[in-house]
C-alpha cells in the first residue's frame, strides 16, 4: 500500500503534460530529478552524506517528447534558480565541463567549468556522449564522476590534474543508436543515472500525432503559466522552498530500523526475481552493475517521497514506492537495451572448467526462474543442446556433451550450490539461491 500521492506530484504532471503526450514514465522519473534539485535533504550512505538528487538518460526515439520535457523543466527552474544556474547544452567539450588550468579568469567563458558553476545541466542530444572517439571517452569519464556520489570530479593533464566537487544534477536524451555498446555499458557511464527506454508501436505513433496536433491548438501556454504559478505557491507555501540553503543544514532524512530490514528484505527478493539468471552472456555481468548503483537510487528516491510527506523519517511505504519505480522503468528499460544489444554472436571458444561450472549454474538458474520450479536433468540437458545449436552462450561458448553435464552437475550438488532431490531415476535441480 503506497502513501498517498503528493499533491506537488500532481501539479509536475499536469504540467509537463502540456508540453509532452503519451510519455508519462519521463514525467515519473523527471519529477524526482526535479525534487534532488530542489529539496534541501541527504542521506547517509556507505558512512558519508549524499544528496538526493537523481541523475536521468533517457533513450527513446526522436519526437517522442524528450526535448520538450527538458525545455518544460528548464522554464520552471528558472522560476526557482538563478538562471544562469540552468544550462541546455547540444554540444560541449570536457575542458568545458571542468575547465583548464591555463583559464584566465577575467577573460573565462561563461561556458566553461560547468560542473561547478550549475545547478542543473539538461543534454538535448546526449548522443554526443555516447561517441565512440576520444574527445567522447573523455566527457564519458567526466561524466561517470559527476554523476557518482558524493560528485568528485577531477581531469589528469600533463601539468598536472584538475580536482573539484559537483552536486549538478545531469539530465539527458538520446535515441538508440548503434554507439550504445558494451564498451559505455561497462564503464558505468548509465549506471549512476535513472536509464528509461521505450520503443514506441505504430499504433502509438500515431496516437501521439493526434494528441500533439489537439496540443499544438489548444491554450496550452495559458495552461501552463497557471500550473507553473501552482507549482512555485506550493514550493513556497507547503515546502517553504527557498534557494541556497548550505550544505550543513541540509535536512537528514533517516532510515528506521524497520525500513532497514524491509530494505534488505526487499533487495533480495528483487535480486533474486529480477536481476539473477536474467541473461546468459555477459549482458548478466551488466545487469547486475547496474543494480548495485539501483540500491542507493532507491534510498534517494525514498527519502525524496518521505519529505514530499513532511517526515524526516522514510517508511516501508517510501521503499515499496521507490522499488515500483525502479523495477516499472529503470531495470524494465535496462533490459529492454540489453535485449537491443544482443544480436551480435560470438564465436566458440574453448573456456576452462571453472567457468563451464559457473555457466552451468546459471543455465540451471535460468531454467529455475523459467519454471519456477525443480528442474529434471534431461531438461538441463536438452537446454545446453539447444543453446550449443543456437549458438547463443556467452562468457565463452561450451563444448558439453550429455557426460560432461552429469559430472558438473555432481559436482555442483557435492559443493552444496545446487539441491538435488530423486525423481524415479532422474534428478529434480534447483539452484540453492532460488529456494525461498
Amino acid at each position: 500500500m503506497y502513501v498517498e500521492e503528493s499533491h506537488l506530484k500532481q501539479l509536475f504532471r499536469d504540467y509537463i503534460r502540456t508540453s509532452v503526450v503519451m510519455n508519462d514514465h519521463i514525467i515519473d522519473v523527471l519529477f524526482h530529478s526535479f525534487c534532488g534539485i530542489l529539496f534541501p535533504i541527504r542521506i547517509v550512505y556507505g558512512g558519508e552524506y549524499i544528496r538526493c538528487r537523481v541523475c536521468y538518460f533517457m533513450i527513446q526515439e526522436s519526437g517522442s517528447g524528450k526535448g520538450q520535457s527538458m525545455k518544460a523543466l528548464k522554464y520552471l527552474l528558472w522560476k526557482l534558480l538563478p538562471r544562469y544556474k540552468v544550462f541546455m547544452l547540444n554540444t560541449t567539450t570536457d575542458a568545458a565541463l571542468i575547465g583548464s588550468p591555463d583559464i584566465n579568469e577575467k577573460a573565462e567563458k561563461k561556458q566553461s567549468r560547468l560542473l561547478t558553476k550549475k545547478d542543473v545541466l539538461l543534454w538535448d542530444e546526449g548522443s554526443l556522449l555516447l561517441k565512440s572517439t576520444p574527445n567522447a571517452e573523455n566527457l564519458q569519464d567526466i561524466v561517470q564522476s559527476a554523476t557518482d556520489e558524493p560528485g568528485k570530479i577531477g581531469k589528469a593533464l600533463k601539468d598536472g590534474e584538475i580536482e573539484g566537487s559537483t552536486h549538478t544534477t545531469i539530465i539527458a536524451g538520446s535515441y538508440f543508436e548503434d554507439n550504445i555498446k558494451y564498451q559505455v555499458l561497462r564503464k558505468g557511464f548509465f549506471q549512476r543515472m535513472f536509464l528509461t527506454y521505450k520503443e514506441f508501436t505504430d499504433a502509438e505513433r500515431l496516437e501521439i500525432q493526434k494528441l500533439l496536433g489537439n496540443l499544438e491548438c489548444s491554450t496550452s501556454y495559458i495552461e501552463r503559466k497557471k500550473l507553473e504559478t501552482a507549482i512555485l505557491k506550493e514550493l513556497h507555501e507547503v515546502y517553504h522552498y527557498q534557494y541556497g540553503t548550505p550544505w550543513g543544514a541540509y535536512k537528514l532524512i533517516n532510515h528506521p530500523e524497520d525500513v532497514k530490514k524491509y530494505f534488505s528484505d526487499e533487495c533480495v527478493k528483487f535480486y533474486k526475481k529480477d536481476i539473477m539468471y536474467q541473461y546468459l552472456d555477459r549482458r548478466q555481468r551488466t545487469l547486475e552493475t547496474f543494480w548495485n548503483r539501483a540500491r542507493m537510487m532507491a534510498l534517494k528516491i525514498a527519502a525524496q517521497n518521505a519529505y514530499l510527506h513532511h517526515r524526516d523519517y522514510t517508511t516501508t511505504e517510501d521503499m515499496e514506492y521507490s522499488f515500483n519505480l525502479l523495477k516499472k522503468y529503470h531495470i524494465t528499460g535496462i533490459k529492454e537495451l540489453l535485449n537491443n544489444l544482443s544480436d551480435k554472436k560470438e564465436e566458440y571458444v574453448k573456456i576452462d572448467k571453472q567457468s563451464e561450472k559457473e555457466l552451468v549454474l546459471q543455465y540451471i538458474g535460468t531454467l529455475n526462474q523459467e519454471k519456477g520450479k525443480e528442474i529434471l536433468t534431461k531438461d538441463l540437458i536438452e537446454f545446453v543442446q539447444k543453446i550449443k545449436d543456437k549458438r547463443e552462450a556467452g562468457n565463452g561458448k561450451l563444448y558439453l556433451g550429455r557426460n560432461k553435464v552429469l559430472e558438473i552437475v555432481n559436482e555442483l550438488i557435492e559443493e552444496g550450490r545446487i539441491e538435488a532431490t530423486m525423481q524415479g531415476k532422474s534428478k529434480l535441480l534447483k539452484v540453492k539461491s532460488q529456494i525461498k
